[in-house]
């Protein structure tokens, strides 16, 4: 488990699970992970289900550890489902923060079909915040262990 939390509030966080990878080969898998949306007790916890392609979802996070201080941005992996948006702010002593808004697309997981609506959680980070996050997701999912993906045809 990975877990993105924000520097503003109380409790508020990002997970993300990986729940099971499966290798097409060496170099590609499918992984399977469940994020979550967790703001303390006043909101109820909002997770999903989602399947990626590995480097699919290395290059999604690894685009957070390089946001640009001057801009918004968008963050999206090629299979919809989840997306980032991203925008830097300065605090009162100059330091810069990003607020970063994570969505899940309900579209998809309700209508098997993609769609610009369903639920978000906007976090304050520090950009050595989404480093770690990065890095840890990327270590945990080289050290998971794979299941060979058989397809039938």
């Amino acid at each position: 488990m990975v877990i993105l939390r924000d520097r503003s509030s109380v409790g508020c966080e990002f997970k993300v699970i990986i729940n099971k990878v499966m290798a097409y080969d060496d170099v590609s898998a499918l992984v399977d992970i469940t994020v979550s949306f967790y703001c303390g007790s006043v909101f109820p916890e909002i997770n999903a289900s989602m399947n990626f392609e590995s480097n699919d979802l290395i290059r999604l996070f690894d685009n957070l550890t390089r946001l640009k201080a001057e801009t918004f941005e968008c963050i999206s992996a090629y299979d919809p489902g989840l997306a980032i948006y991203s925008n830097p702010i300065l605090n009162q002593n100059n330091e810069l923060y990003f607020n970063i808004v994570i969505y899940i697309d309900a579209g998809l997981i309700i209508y098997k079909q993609p769609t610009l609506s369903g639920p978000a959680i906007m976090l304050t980070v520090k950009q050595e915040d989404l480093c770690v996050f990065s890095n840890e997701f990327e270590r945990q999912l080289i050290n998971f262990p794979r299941t060979k993906l058989v397809i039938d045809v």
